[in-house]
């Protein structure tokens, strides 16, 4: 996908780590804890805790689903429309207010692979698959980059700094 207009205004030019170069739209826009010793448990149905832990896409999604519907409760209290599609949004605040994402600078995504190879892991359904590492993918530094967007949010600056941007956009 071309690089969006929104992240071309932040400065960015995403590229592929692979020897193509290939210039795109970064991914994450965002990130959350959600991994390693920073897991969540879930309520079920009943409200009772489920019995596994969750982490990775899984966790960091429902968190940023929960503190976008909290922003939209609040923008609502100010007679100002949902959030919608806010990917400009974040890095719009992101501009205004570099506190209302919290910087990660360690860790990588380093995890590609090529089908076929010396070295095996278990698929989803259980068989053993063999795979070569790539070496491709990211590693974390200071301000924006492709193991984590943005940053994790700091919800009361996000939501602070969201709301002045939609109240100046709006009157």
């Amino acid at each position: 996908q071309p690089v969006p207009s929104y992240q071309v205004a932040y400065g960015l030019n995403p590229t592929t780590s692979d020897p193509l170069a290939e210039v795109g739209r970064g991914a994450p826009d965002v990130t959350a804890n959600a991994g390693g010793n920073a897991s969540y448990r879930l309520a079920n149905a009943n409200m009772s805790f489920t019995n596994g832990y969750y982490y990775g896409t899984s966790a960091a999604s429902p968190l940023w689903v929960s503190l976008i519907a909290q922003i939209d409760t609040i923008f609502a209290d100010q007679g100002l429309p949902d959030l919608g599609y806010a990917h400009d949004l974040l890095y719009t605040a992101s501009a205004i207010a570099p506190a209302a994402f919290n910087d990660v600078t360690m860790g990588n995504n380093i995890s590609s692979f090529v089908f076929g190879g010396s070295y095996t892991t278990e698929s989803y359904d259980g068989d053993q698959v063999a795979i070569t590492p790539t070496g491709f993918g990211y590693y974390a530094g200071p301000g924006y980059d492709l193991v984590s967007g943005l940053g994790s949010p700091n919800g009361t600056v996000l939501a602070r700094t969201l709301s002045a941007a939609a109240h100046s956009q709006m009157y």
